[in-house]
């Protein structure tokens, strides 16, 4: 499962991020994830967590952009040409594999407190919150 690779709970209450989460937050599906109606708990809840991951997103997105300036050979219209592609890749993905800590506890909520969310909104989620059926 995506997620168990890409986060990992240690004691502490201090939760390992792979950097390729923080890219993930990037995507439309998420953005829209703050904009539904929730209980207030649960909305309190992410707007912390996005918050802490937008407050230790500042070095990835930094040396992302380095990467990019390295390999870009050219730029026009607002997409980038990268020269060596597969250059560009494994430094992408090392940094996609480094861990960030985030001092972040999971939350217990009932799925029935939980609004309509694509399957990619829950994936995101989903480490964040512990989900009981009761």
């Amino acid at each position: 499962m995506l997620n168990s690779r890409l986060l990992k709970i240690k004691r502490g209450k201090i939760m390992k991020i792979k950097s390729e989460w923080i890219d993930r937050m990037q995507s439309n599906e998420i953005i829209e994830l703050t904009k539904i109606t929730m209980p207030i708990k649960i909305g309190y809840y992410l707007k912390r967590v996005l918050s802490k991951l937008r407050e230790e997103s500042k070095p990835f997105f930094e040396q992302k952009q380095i990467i990019i300036d390295k390999h870009k050979t050219s730029e026009s219209n607002g997409n980038i040409h990268i020269g060596n592609m597969a250059a560009y890749l494994l430094e992408l993905n090392e940094l996609h594999q480094q861990e960030i800590d985030m001092p972040i506890e999971a939350i217990k909520v009932n799925i029935d407190d939980l609004p309509d969310l694509s399957v990619t909104q829950i994936e995101f989620i989903e480490p964040f919150i512990n989900i009981s059926e009761e």
